[in-house]
C-alpha cells in the first residue's frame, strides 16, 4: 500500500525534471499589450536619485500601469514629494488613450508617507509638466518591489 505523500513527491519530481529539461523562464509567460521595452528605475529622495535594480517584472507591470489609465485627474503637479520612483524609458512610449495626447518618456510614482495612502502616477509631458493620471491597475505592485 502506497502513501499519499509518495505520489505527490514523485509528480514533484517529474515537474522539476521538465522543468530543467526545457528551461524555467517564466518571464516568458509575462505578455502585455504596451511594450515598453528596457527601461531604468530610480528611487528618489529629497532630489537624490538612487538607480534600483530592474527585471521584467518590472516591465510588465509598468506595461499593466500604463495600459489601465482611465483619466487625467490634474492638469499638473505643483510640487514633486519628498519621495517617489522615478521611471525612464529607453524610447518613447505612445498610448492609444485621449487622456495622454504626448509620447511618454518618463513616468512617477509616488511613495506616500502613510501606508494607508494611495500613490499616485505622475506622467512628464512634452512641456515638462507632471501630470497627475487615475488608473484601474494597482500602482502598490511597484511600490511594493521598491520600497
Amino acid at each position: 500500500m502506497r502513501h499519499k505523500w509518495d505520489l505527490r513527491i514523485h509528480l514533484l519530481f517529474i515537474v522539476a525534471v521538465l522543468a530543467a529539461v526545457f528551461g524555467f523562464q517564466p518571464e516568458k509567460w509575462l505578455k502585455a499589450e504596451i511594450v515598453v521595452g528596457p527601461v531604468e528605475v530610480y528611487k528618489v529622495e529629497h532630489q537624490r536619485e538612487e538607480p534600483l535594480r530592474t527585471s521584467k517584472w518590472t516591465e510588465y507591470e509598468i506595461s499593466k500601469v500604463l495600459q489601465s489609465i482611465t483619466s487625467m485627474r490634474a492638469s499638473s503637479y505643483r510640487q514633486l514629494p519628498e519621495s517617489y520612483l522615478l521611471f525612464k524609458f529607453e524610447r518613447d512610449i505612445t498610448l492609444d488613450h485621449d487622456a495622454v495626447p504626448f509620447p511618454v518618456k518618463q513616468m512617477i510614482v509616488t511613495l506616500p508617507d502613510n501606508q494607508w495612502d494611495q500613490p499616485d502616477m505622475l506622467l512628464l509631458n512634452a512641456q515638462g509638466q507632471w501630470i497627475v493620471y487615475d488608473t484601474s491597475h494597482p500602482l502598490s505592485m511597484l511600490t511594493r518591489d521598491y520600497r
